[in-house]
């Protein structure tokens, strides 16, 4: 590594003590998310504008937001439908503010809120369908919103009846009126989608269990329920997503020059699918935090949205079983040797995707947590194939963030690791 760029890492304050509102902010809820100025600066850091920036676990797409905020290019990947969705969509609309034009028409937020909210009969939304910025996403996402559109509703009906568990009756009817709307309404399949995400996001501050994730995720059903605007949820997440791209600070984009900028990927790394990999060939940077041993259950803490797309509940406990670290194995003796040998084949297989010349960079729980053998078998694996340890830095997680009643664990400290090939 360049002595002028060590030094750069080393000035560095990983622990993040103060917000940067230039950056973004998570738009769904998802546990395990890290701060937006932990990717923005290793962005900066090891790579160029308009290469690609690489992420195999990439959750809701921190990482890959903060790529195309920069003006780089993202390739996102997970499992997770309710992440790919959120990556997808959030990337759209990053990106639609970098390539604003002048004649343009009414922002794909704006369509989604009158033809859910506005005041106007629901037939004369009909020629929402003809919006002609629809082009656009269609030129800078992979895949394009109609094959997006068709993959998050490939499973549905949504699965009324085990939703139906969770709500208090008038806040349910609320939900399904809502996603009978967006069904029904004639819109660009790109508004669709951000439809799809805003019911997705607004589900579980509208469900009567509000202990914690972990209660979603172990199926512990509420004991009474409350009843919650969900609308004023939603108008309230549309609000949001607004004030984040107001404030984030964004490289323009020539939509004349430009062809595809963000790729999002559903895919299982420990499955024999073979992933195909974006038309700009292999990535420049691959950031990464990989599922911590024993720590979450990904999936299953986003059952409320995956019943919304039409997931049953042996769909879940399917997917689940598929995820490596997941919180449900952690009583068998042997689980962090496993996530640890899992870990470490999955990221031999994404390195394919990464240049001899890029960067690669992990960030793991800290060794004070247990979880240890993770981090050995990974440098071990690696340096067998002469990727070294170039630059290492701990940091902290605010504490606000590792109770479990937020977004997190009780994991208070990391490890960020950089490989670079031969150094």
């Amino acid at each position: 590594m360049d002595p002028k760029l060590l030094r750069q890492l080393q000035a560095v304050d990983w622990d993040f003590p103060r917000w940067n509102k230039e950056t973004t902010s998570a738009i769904h809820w998802y546990p395990g998310t890290f701060p937006s100025q932990l990717p923005a600066a290793l962005i900066e850091a090891l790579s160029q504008p308009n290469t690609l920036v690489f992420d195999p676990y990439a959750g809701i797409g921190t990482t890959g937001l903060e790529a195309l905020r920069l003006g780089r290019n993202s390739w996102c990947v997970d499992q997770n439908p309710v992440g790919v969705l959120a990556s997808y969509v959030m990337s759209g609309l990053v990106l639609y503010k970098a390539i604003s034009l002048p004649h343009m028409s009414q922002d794909p937020l704006t369509i989604l809120e009158e033809a859910i909210f506005g005041t106007k009969n629901k037939v004369g939304l009909l020629s929402y369908g003809k919006n002609d910025d629809a082009e656009i996403f269609s030129k800078i996402l992979s895949p394009q919103p109609d094959e997006m559109l068709s993959t998050m509703m490939s499973r549905m009906p949504t699965n009324w009846e085990m939703l139906c568990k969770w709500y208090e009756k008038d806040t349910l009817q609320q939900i399904r009126t809502t996603a009978e709307d967006l069904q029904m309404l004639v819109l660009p399949a790109f508004v669709k989608l951000i439809g799809m995400l805003m019911i997705s996001s607004a589900l579980r501050p509208s469900c009567s269990q509000t202990i914690s994730w972990g209660h979603v995720a172990d199926k512990v059903l509420p004991k009474t329920y409350e009843k919650k605007d969900f609308i004023g949820v939603c108008k309230k997440w549309i609000y949001r997503i607004r004030a984040i791209l107001a404030r984030a600070t964004v490289v323009p984009r020539d939509i004349n020059t430009s062809s595809v900028c963000a790729s999002v990927s559903m895919h299982d790394w420990q499955s024999s699918d073979r992933l195909i990999r974006p038309s700009r060939g292999k990535s420049e940077l691959l950031i990464t935090s990989p599922p911590y041993g024993g720590a979450i259950d990904y999936v299953r803490a986003q059952r409320l949205s995956l019943y919304y797309l039409g997931f049953s509940e042996d769909d879940i406990t399917q997917l689940g079983e598929h995820e490596i670290g997941s919180r449900r194995k952690r009583f068998s003796p042997q689980s962090l040797t496993m996530w640890a040998s899992e870990l470490s084949n999955c990221i031999l297989d994404q390195l394919k995707f990464l240049t001899n010349d890029g960067y690669l960079v992990i960030i793991l729980p800290h060794k004070d947590h247990g979880r240890e053998e993770g981090a050995q078998k990974l440098n071990k694996v690696l340096n067998d194939i002469n990727w070294q340890c170039v630059f290492k830095a701990d940091r902290s997680i605010h504490q606000l963030r590792t109770r479990q009643k937020q977004t997190w664990t009780r994991i208070k400290r990391e490890t960020i690791e950089i490989f670079e090939y031969g150094g």
